[in-house]
């Protein structure tokens, strides 16, 4: 077993392309880290690097507090899984699985313990005579994972290990991939695009953009307090709504668009200092309820999407909207609206209709509109 740390890791490629920058990452012993971003943020290039798969370009890895920048990848004990499972089609599953040790020239005993306890774990016991084109595609996906397992290596490296099954099966596949890790206690480190992947699946969460970290910390406090709008509307979904506003000090109120919205003393105290502000508001937090102490915001409903329990209710408003990472005016802006709320419970709402959105204000967001960043 054996912790993993990055310090002030560069990656740089010929003709100057600057993928990883200044990379700070430390993960423990047994802990599961996920690094989740858009498509070219670094995720997989940090991984390559781990692995030694991608030369370092500046800066220190060490693996279990020892340096390993040098290291060659087959003495880095370290075990990967990636989205294309890569089985031997005319092996049976034991005989992928074993295949590294035979490699090894363990003895055969050693062997075949291993297989057995690795697919005693995965509840694979039943298909060890079968050849992978027999198999689903979470049954291939454990017997990769198996082939890793097997070896007993002090690190785990999971590059979207789920993304080539359907999407009910990953739901199942991702709870798997937690329980089996937790079992064999191993640092982790888990690649995705998906967010909510990233979400149910880590410790802790690093979210990269354009080589960047740009925030690193528990699924929880991701959530709660992003660190800018990127984060803040990368992690959740629907997206959070941001819009431009104004604070206005002379009447201790939040304008946004032609509305106003009078802020308490306690909201105030947080915000103190900013005049031109990103306002956000997730869409869950919306509420239709006229609550003591909530305050709301007249809207356009455009369009309602049924999910049975609840609905997402997309509207429009006159303040300005703040585009998150991947939008933009040529979206379907127009048509539904743009901005939504996620409302829980019966409700009459039809397209057309003008209705109050409440929400409390311990809820709401501000983000400097120049930077980005949440002010406190």
């Amino acid at each position: 077993m054996a912790s993993i740390t990055l310090e002030q890791v560069n990656k740089m490629y010929p003709g100057g392309y600057h993928a990883i920058k200044d990379l700070n990452l430390d993960i423990a012993d047994g802990e599961l880290m996920v690094l989740v971003g858009p498509s070219g943020c670094g995720k997989t290039t940090t991984l390559r690097m781990v692995a030694g798969l991608e030369e370092i370009t500046s800066g220190t890895l060490r693996i279990g507090g020892k340096v390993v920048n040098a290291l060659e990848p087959k003495d880095r004990d370290i075990a990967m899984v990636f989205q294309n499972y890569a089985l031997y089609p005319h092996m049976t599953v034991a005989e992928n699985i074993g295949f590294a040790l035979r490699l090894q020239n363990l003895p055969k005993p050693t062997i075949a313990q291993r297989i057995h306890d690795a697919s005693d774990i995965l509840g694979i016991t039943d298909i060890l005579t079968k050849k992978p084109r027999q198999l689903s595609g979470g049954q291939r996906q454990r017997v990769a994972m198996g082939r890793a397992i097997v070896r007993e290596p002090s690190i785990f490296l999971m590059d979207e290990p789920l993304s080539n099954l359907d999407a009910k099966l990953r739901v199942k596949m991702r709870a798997e991939v937690k329980l089996i890790q937790k079992r064999l206690g191993v640092a982790t480190i888990y690649v995705t695009h998906d967010q909510m992947e990233a979400m149910t699946l880590g410790d802790r969460v690093a979210v990269l953009r354009n080589g960047e970290l740009l925030q690193c910390t528990t699924p929880h406090e991701l959530y709660f307090n992003p660190v800018n709008t990127f984060v803040a509307t990368f992690i959740g979904s629907p997206a959070m709504n941001l819009f431009e506003a104004v604070i206005d000090y002379s009447s201790a109120s939040l304008l946004v668009g032609s509305q106003k919205i009078e802020l308490s003393n306690d909201t105030m105290k947080r915000f103190s200092g900013a005049t031109r502000v990103t306002l956000g508001i997730r869409p869950e937090h919306f509420f239709l309820e006229d609550l003591p102490n909530s305050s709301g915001l007249v809207v356009d409903v455009k369009l309602i999407e049924e999910l049975g329990y609840e609905r997402l209710v997309h509207f429009d408003i006159d303040a300005k909207r703040v585009w998150g990472e991947g939008e933009s005016e040529e979206s379907l802006d127009d048509i539904y609206g743009g901005r939504t709320a996620r409302i829980v419970g019966d409700t009459d709402l039809k397209p057309d209709d003008k209705v109050t959105l409440h929400f409390k204000q311990s809820d709401l967001y501000l983000f400097d509109v120049d930077t980005g960043s949440l002010l406190h």
